[in-house]
């Protein structure tokens, strides 16, 4: 479990202590955060300049500067390789589609493994139909929407669930809305403030009530190795950042993106399946489903 306490956001970063003529350059560092939902871009902005903000008293001045072009994961991969991307937030898929020789990847629990903890959007009238759910076999007679090269998509694909892909994020909601697929699962971190900006336009979706699903997902910023500074400016603030003696830190920054409550908890009324997540290694699927289980109050059940 973890608690949440007040912390105001430095958004400026600390002086330099050397005269005008003498400053050198602020370390500029571009960020993708393309194909992510608009919550997980603001989180991963503010993710960046926190880290650099954490490690700026003793590496100086920073210029954060975010890429949301519209581009495939290739696309993404050789601008990452040629140090036209500096960093991006991937998932494990992501970080295996590329190697060492290019990207260095740092592997931390930036959001506490609650990403892959998910519930979902459905119509209204199917209420009913997805309070019967009790296991995977049950899911398999429902359809799920999904943005076109998310990674999820294998994920239920393995689990034999099938999956509607949509064009892009917004497209999703008019999707399920129409019939076109039955259920838009989304992590909780995000999953209320989606229907929120989209149920004006769509009052027939819902969030089905005690009814979860949970898989891990492996989070990494990548760094292409064109860009050794960048890398070693961000591992000084993920030391910082992942410090055990400061924990608040990373609770303030998800609180201020997310709605979380300082803890969660599914009770024994509600349905949680749990899947593995073909893209990660065994040893990965089993420490963070470990990990969920130690830290939120809920019973793991296939």
């Amino acid at each position: 479990m973890f608690a949440f306490v007040g912390l105001t956001l430095l958004l400026a970063p600390a002086a330099n202590v050397l005269g005008k003529d003498d400053a050198p350059e602020p370390l500029t560092v571009i960020h993708s955060i393309s194909g992510w939902s608009p919550t997980m871009k603001a989180f991963q902005m503010d993710l960046m300049r926190t880290l650099l903000r954490l490690s700026s008293e003793e590496e100086g001045d920073y210029n954060a500067v975010f890429d949301d072009r519209n581009m495939t994961t290739s696309r993404s991969m050789l601008a990452t390789r040629r140090g036209e991307i500096h960093t991006g937030l991937t998932t494990g898929w992501g970080a295996l589609r590329n190697s060492k020789e290019h990207v260095t990847l740092y592997r931390y629990p930036y959001l506490k493994s609650l990403l892959g903890l998910r519930r979902f959007i459905i119509r209204a009238e199917d209420r009913e139909r997805f309070e019967s759910i009790r296991s995977v076999k049950g899911l398999k007679g429902f359809r799920a929407g999904q943005g076109a090269g998310w990674p999820d998509t294998r994920v239920y694909r393995e689990a034999g669930i099938e999956v509607v892909e949509a064009e892009n994020y917004p497209s999703l909601f008019p999707m399920l809305a129409k019939g076109r697929f039955d259920f838009l699962p989304l992590s909780v971190l995000e999953v209320e403030g989606a229907l929120a900006e989209f149920e004006k336009d769509y009052p027939s979706l819902i969030i089905a009530e005690n009814m979860y699903v949970f898989y891990p997902i492996p989070l990494y910023i990548s760094v292409s190795n064109t860009k050794p500074k960048v890398s070693e400016r961000l591992k000084a603030g993920l030391d910082v950042l992942f410090d055990p003696d400061s924990p608040f830190e990373l609770d303030n920054l998800m609180l201020r993106h997310f709605p979380l409550e300082g803890e969660i908890e599914i009770d024994g009324r509600a349905t949680l399946i749990t899947m593995n997540n073909p893209y990660a290694e065994a040893e990965i699927n089993l420490t963070m489903l470990r990990y969920f289980s130690e830290h939120y109050r809920v019973t793991l059940s296939r």
